[in-house]
């Protein structure tokens, strides 16, 4: 007779509890990459069956969609993922989040775990550092948000990085800043960097010079907040600017507040422009001026490119390129 064995079986073989057991069969995110690995291993060496979960990592496809990011803290990825599940629940179709923190190991394990449920389709956003890995998935599958493919295999959705920062930093500089830094996270994605090419060339038209004046920080990936905070106070230490240019609103709200701590005022001494348009740029003090991204739209869009492998998109690099606009509010001078 066949031997069944239990979630304590597949506990003890895996050397988890029989509770985190229960927790990755119900696609917990409580559980880290590593230990959901080791569980999904226990279960195919034990053949564990309990429930229809098991039965669908083992045969069948699971009605699902994987969305890899690379912080989930973050209300911009939340809001692209906010975009994704609406198109689930009214497709039924199932979605599975992990969080990568831009680290490829933890991206790596994630992937393995996904592997097993065997997803219908791969949305990755803003993610990093990771092409050898996807290149290893089947790309007719996969979608990319905020992310270049630059092998034209992989659709991707995204909005003109270089020209919003640039139009961004004209207006700051005709509303006479001269002085301006410019905070950015040091991913080397495509588009940060084409940001970064917006300023340098928005800059450069005007005469102004900008040596010296970027900060691309690792420390803006983990905490943009805490990073914004710490560069603007190092900032002002030895100088101080007429503007700064951030390329997320968490980092222009640290920036912002370091800048009271330090005794100035925003915009009256320092003028402030975030990227995102996250739903605290408008409640904070004063509310921030930034580049709005069509964040909801850009999941939606995404799930139905996932669902859909008709969809019409641009044939140029395989592309769809949605509109941003520039949201002037109380943070720069007028």
């Amino acid at each position: 007779m066949e031997k069944y064995h239990t979630v304590k079986d597949v506990a003890k073989l895996a050397g988890v509890a029989p509770s985190t057991v229960s927790l990755v069969m119900n696609r917990s995110n409580k559980v880290s990459a590593k230990t959901r690995e080791k569980v999904r291993k226990a279960v195919e060496e034990l053949n564990y069956v309990p429930n229809n979960f098991a039965v669908s990592l083992r045969q069948t496809p699971c009605e699902s969609v994987a969305v890899l990011a690379p912080d989930i803290q973050n209300p911009y990825y939340m809001d692209i993922i906010q975009g994704i599940k609406h198109k689930c629940e009214k497709t039924g179709v199932r979605i599975q989040i992990v969080e990568t923190r831009y680290d490829p190991k933890i991206e790596e394990a994630e992937l393995n775990f996904l592997l097993g449920l065997r997803p219908i389709g791969y949305i990755f956003i803003g993610t990093t550092r990771d092409e050898e890995l996807i290149s290893t998935l089947n790309t007719e599958k996969v979608v990319f948000v905020d992310k270049i493919d630059t092998t034209g295999k992989i659709p991707y959705i995204i909005i003109d990085n270089k020209k919003s920062i640039y139009d961004a930093t004209s207006h700051i500089i005709n509303k006479e800043c001269k002085g301006i830094f410019y905070i950015t996270q040091q991913d080397g994605t495509k588009p940060m960097l084409d940001r970064l090419e917006g300023f340098k060339q928005a800059m450069e038209e005007h005469g102004l010079d900008y040596q010296n004046k970027i900060i691309e920080s690792y420390e803006c990936c983990l905490n943009k907040l805490e990073a914004g905070y710490n560069h603007i106070k190092s900032i002002l230490s030895h100088t101080k600017p007429d503007a700064v240019i951030t390329t997320s609103d968490l980092i222009a709200l640290g920036v912002i507040r370091g800048i009271v701590d330090m005794g100035f005022r925003v915009p009256e001494d320092i003028s402030v422009t975030g990227f995102d348009n996250i739903d605290y740029a408008k409640y904070s003090i004063p509310t921030l001026t930034t580049v709005d991204q069509p964040r909801y739209q850009m999941g939606e869009i995404a799930f139905s490119y996932v669902i859909n492998k008709e969809l019409k998109i641009n044939p140029l690099n395989n592309r769809i390129v949605l509109k941003s606009d520039f949201i002037i509010r109380e943070s720069v001078r007028v």
